[in-house]
């Protein structure tokens, strides 16, 4: 040849090699033909084996578990109650409407004790028998839903019978008994399937049980219940039994006759399906085809495999090997990767264009996955729920926001949005849907139900997705919870109403500044009576022009007024009269409305000042007589308790004035009063009372807190009964159950310990005023330390975060408009307790009560 073999193109080698070759090659292909065929027939009978197995399967499943359905549908009528009465329980199974194509049979039911105590349609001997031992009753018994038993043979029916229970189930769930329905192995409308399924003339069909290596239906009819061939006969079929594995394959079984199987394995009942037939008879048509093109290829054979090893093998070795690479990669057995060139002709010149491909693909790939990993974290990121539906309405993608929502029928994607949210749901979110599809931009508000049983709002926006040419292909939906916003606005309306009511009526001096101005926004009566300026006069000017002061104090005020922190100053101010009083301002920084403003009180503190110069003073005469310290604090002291008691006594007569003339109004001239007047003399009663009520609390705590004392062996048992007499008689029509611990005994002053009885049981009377079976408990205990007692009742309780402000003074943790008090009682307990040497605490919770625990 004039040019060199390799310096020729590939097209024209390959024209070379099949021009030379193109009579063995015929032949070649025939024999490859021989083979793709029998493959080809292999996997065709494989598959419809498999179809088989995957029918009866199917279809046994499907049949088995509508009877499991009828089964607990009325198994759900027979509640515990009913099953405490054979006779209710036959009556209800003889007016139910039992299908006997399902149930040939009939059903019974079965105690907890494995007796059977009712049936029908009746069968002689079924009612009073016994399946306790049965597996599948036990299994029933352990908790299992549903249970499909081995076949086995009927005690009632003595014939071959597969049993079906499920649970009867107490009002806990725990189950009590069994409804039960056998089936016959042979029943068509069962096991019908198997007579109309055909493999060939010499295939079959078989249902087996691997657990119980029993044949529980079959083709042939005289294989049923037939145990399966002992191991080791049958070994695919043995490693499917063992391993619970499906599929096909070639085996022989106990005759030695080679056989095509397939296996499935039933989802409800643990059996296993298998179909099989011989391959003399699968695979006879392609036996005679083969044979007779193996005779014409015979002799050319050993010639085309030396040709085509030769040429073939050196000329297209690199395009074999790079096929090989890139089945690799396509499969996912090799990462993407440049292929080595090893020649410069055609093949390396596509190997080349190739490395090129490879190399772009990965640097797009790379490019891509960065922008799914970025667009997947800004979702998961965002505080919304994310999802999306394409133009059909099935969702395509959700953020796991999107996915933790209350309907978890959202889930999974590609389901539509019709069949998430129901038809009811969709009605409402369609017009808005097709508003978005049509490219419009929607937002709107829609209630939803909570999971703890509230309402709750969400606020839902729909934007159109468009692809590159701007054609709406689908909507992103986000859904944002404002339940939480919603109340935080209302209660912020809430607030600002009472801040304003609070911020008019009070009577201390209050203004709102601007910080930046230092402007007057706003001042209320008492600011307005203060200053001697009308509100509007006041609201027109600023800080600093309220005083004619020196700079540096008009500085302090600016200072003040520019501040973003609480801060408090102390400074001279004159009044419109020209007299100068010391006053003090407590500013703080609020938001109103979404606008910084400093919150000032005012106090005129000249009195307070000057008694604090008097206090100085006294305190540098009592620094010179430091030796009498001691006697002076006592005196002190005893000054300080006479004058509680002055104060107490002083202020009873006033208040017995002010409540006897609120009477006499009521009363004398209640037809001249309006309602509004009456209800402002009842206020003002109950205040004087309450004040009264706290004038006694007081003068009790300061008595207990310097009385004697004088401990005596106190019967604790009797003078709680004492206490809760008084109580009682108080409201003679209450009804409280109470529990006293007998001899209860201490060594304690008797009266304090009364006061501190008349405290404790009080508040476990007045806060169970609103239980229905109210209950006091009071008993002794055993304490880190020795003996303690404690006074336990059933009522509202309070929340034990705050368990640590009860025994403070004038400390209350319920509003007392629903429960009256002074919050001094449970101080006095405290005081009380403390004084014998001992302590006290308390546990509860809200709604569940209280127990008041002490040591003496």
């Amino acid at each position: 040849m004039p040019l060199r073999f390799h310096s020729l193109t590939l097209r024209t080698r390959v024209l070379l090699v099949v021009a030379a070759l193109i009579v063995p090659a015929i032949w070649g292909v025939a024999a490859w033909v021989a083979v793709v065929l029998q493959a080809d027939m292999e996997r065709l009978l494989s598959a419809q084996l498999s179809a088989t197995v995957d029918l009866v399967a199917t279809d046994l499943d499907g049949r088995i578990q509508t009877r499991i359905e009828a089964l607990k549908e009325l198994a759900a009528t027979i509640t515990p109650i009913g099953l405490a009465n054979v006779d209710r329980v036959q009556h209800l199974l003889e007016t139910r409407s039992i299908p006997k194509a399902l149930f040939p049979t009939g059903v019974f039911v079965t105690n907890k004790a494995g007796n059977n105590i009712a049936d029908y349609p009746t069968m002689r001997g079924r009612v009073g028998g016994y399946i306790g031992d049965r597996e599948y009753f036990k299994s029933i018994l352990s908790g299992r839903g549903q249970s499909v038993s081995a076949p086995l043979f009927g005690r009632f029916s003595k014939q071959p019978v597969i049993s079906l229970a499920v649970p009867l189930r107490d009002f806990a769930g725990t189950p009590i008994g069994a409804l039960v329905a056998a089936a016959y192995p042979s029943d068509p409308n069962l096991f019908g399937i198997m007579g109309h399924t055909r493999v060939g003339k010499t295939g079959y069909v078989l249902v087996f049980s691997p657990a119980d290596k029993l044949i529980v239906s079959a083709t042939d009819k005289s294989r049923l219940l037939q145990a399966l061939p002992p191991k080791g006969v049958n070994p695919l079929m043995d490693k499917w039994i063992d391993e619970s594995t499906e599929g096909t394959g070639i085996t022989k079984n106990s005759l030695g006759v080679e056989l095509l199987i397939a296996s499935r394995n039933m989802k409800l009942t643990g059996w296993a399906v298998i179909a099989g037939v011989a391959t003399d008879e699968a695979f006879a048509p392609i036996a005679k085809l083969k044979q007779q093109i193996y005779i014409a290829a015979l002799l050319m054979s050993l010639v085309v495999v030396v040709i085509l090893r030769i040429v073939l093998g050196r000329q297209l070795a690199p395009l074999t090997n790079a096929s090989e690479a890139i089945r690799r990669m396509t499969e996912g057995k090799a990462p993407f990767a440049p292929l080595p060139v090893q020649r410069d002709d055609e093949i390396g010149g596509l190997i080349r264009n190739f490395n090129q491909l490879v190399a772009e693909r990965m640097q797009s790939e790379e490019l891509w996955r960065l922008d799914q990993e970025r667009l997947r974290n800004f979702f998961e990121a965002l505080p919304l729920a994310v999802g999306h539906a394409d133009r059909e309405g099935r969702i395509t993608f959700g953020n796991r926001r999107f996915f933790a929502l209350e309907e978890s029928q959202l889930q999974p994607i590609g389901r539509t949005l019709r069949e998430a949210v129901g038809e009811d749901g969709y009605a409402v979110i369609a017009p808005y849907i097709d508003r978005a599809m049509a490219g419009e931009d929607v937002e709107f508000q829609r209630s939803y139900g909570r999971a703890d049983g509230t309402q709750g709002t969400r606020l839902l926006r729909y934007v159109p997705h468009r692809n590159l040419i701007g054609e709406v292909v689908g909507v992103f939906g986000m859904i944002e919870d404002i339940t939480e916003r919603e109340h935080a606005q209302a209660a912020l309306r809430e607030s600002e109403q009472r801040f304003r009511s609070f911020f008019q009526r009070n009577q201390a001096v209050m203004l709102l500044i601007e910080p930046g101005s230092g402007a007057i926004v706003d001042a209320n009566d008492a600011a307005v009576e203060f200053y001697a300026y009308t509100r509007e006069r006041l609201c027109a000017i600023n800080i600093q022009e309220i005083n004619q002061l020196p700079a540096e104090q008009v500085a302090l005020q600016r200072q003040a007024a520019l501040g973003d922190h609480s801060n408090y100053f102390v400074f001279p101010h004159r009044l419109a009269d020209g007299r100068i009083r010391t006053v003090e301002v407590h500013s703080t920084p609020i938001n109103a409305n979404g606008h910084l403003l400093l919150f000032s009180i005012v106090h005129d503190i000249t009195d307070r000042k000057m008694a604090e110069a008097e206090v100085r003073k006294l305190n540098n005469e009592l620094e010179a007589r430091v030796v009498d310290r001691t006697r002076q604090l006592e005196d002190a002291y005893k000054g300080l308790e006479s004058f509680a008691y002055s104060v107490a006594h002083d202020l009873r007569s006033p208040l017995r004035g002010i409540n006897g003339f609120a009477t006499i109004l009521v009363q004398d001239y209640a037809d001249q009063l309006d309602a509004a007047a009456q209800d402002h003399l009842k206020r003002i009663r109950a205040g004087t009372e309450r004040m009264g009520m706290l004038i006694d609390d007081l003068s009790t705590l300061t008595r207990v807190s310097r009385a004697p004392v004088d401990r005596t062996d106190v019967d604790l048992s009797e003078l709680v009964g004492e206490v809760m007499d008084s109580l009682q008689s108080a409201e003679p029509g209450r009804q409280v159950e109470l529990v006293i611990a007998p001899n209860m005994r201490a060594s304690a002053d008797r009266g304090l310990l009364r006061i501190a009885l008349d405290n404790l049981l009080g508040n476990a009377w007045k806060f169970t005023s609103k239980i229905a079976s109210a209950r006091i408990e009071v008993g002794m205990e055993f304490v880190e330390g020795g003996l303690g007692y404690f006074v336990r009742d059933n009522g509202i309780g309070f929340d034990p975060v705050f368990a640590h402000k009860l025994f403070g003074q004038f400390e209350r943790l319920h509003p007392e408009d629903e429960y009256e008090g002074t919050g001094v009682g449970l101080a006095i307990v405290d005081r009380v307790v403390r004084r014998h040497g001992g302590s006290i605490w308390a546990e509860g919770s809200v709604g569940g009560g209280a127990t008041f625990h002490f040591t003496l």
